[in-house]
């Protein structure tokens, strides 16, 4: 069995000395008794974990990598 759970979250991105929330939409992917997430922006692709509540952690700290890549006057 597959299904997919849409689940909007907001991160705080920390921009100069201003904290900037930022909606990320996950989409939550169960297959096979595992969990993933996954979004198109920012690029995130979890590896599949037991629960959903470690998949949705996993999802938001790689947005969060992936925010701080995206932020202006960052590396990368």
């Amino acid at each position: 069995m597959e299904f997919r759970i849409n689940l909007p979250v907001e991160v705080n991105q920390v921009e100069d000395t201003i904290v900037v929330r930022k909606p990320v939409p996950l989409q939550l992917v169960y297959q096979s008794g595992r969990w993933r997430a996954q979004s198109e922006t920012p690029p995130v692709l979890t590896d599949f974990v037991e629960s959903m509540e470690e998949a949705i952690v996993a999802g938001v700290r790689e947005a969060l990598v992936e925010l701080r890549v995206d932020a202006p006057g960052s590396p990368g």
